[in-house]
């Protein structure tokens, strides 16, 4: 982590190291981590749909359902075509017990993305109403 952090003390696109830093902590376990770098990186680089996505995830992880599904609202405002987006927020839904939002962004995703496996998984599931 010791580079991550020097990386973000010297870049000059701070935002970007931040992403970078909390990707690690992502896949480091450490999602409050993670959503403080991608909260910091979001406040530089306000326009990037990618950074709510991930504090989406990290809030996920947390289980922080509203705030996921904020957070991946939020990048679907930036980035209307972001089928992982739709997926990932219609989980969270899921997760609610929102099914029927949640069906609605499976949906979406895999018209977007009619390859996006999870999502044609995920709606056989929530139709057969099982998670």
């Amino acid at each position: 982590m010791s580079d991550c952090d020097y990386a973000v003390a010297m870049a000059p696109n701070k935002a970007k190291a931040l992403s970078n830093r909390g990707a690690v902590w992502l896949m480091a376990r450490e999602p409050g981590k993670a959503a403080a770098d991608f909260s910091d990186a979001i406040l530089l680089s306000p326009e990037d749909a990618t950074l709510n996505f991930n504090r989406g995830i990290a809030y996920g992880m947390i289980g922080a359902r509203d705030k996921a599904i904020a957070e991946y609202t939020d990048a679907l405002k930036k980035r209307p075509t972001m089928a992982i987006a739709l997926y990932n927020r219609g989980y969270e839904y899921e997760l609610l017990g929102r099914s029927t939002e949640a069906l609605e962004d499976y949906r979406r995703a895999l018209s977007l993305e009619p390859q996006l496996k999870p999502a044609s998984d995920a709606i056989q599931r929530v139709t057969k109403g099982r998670l």
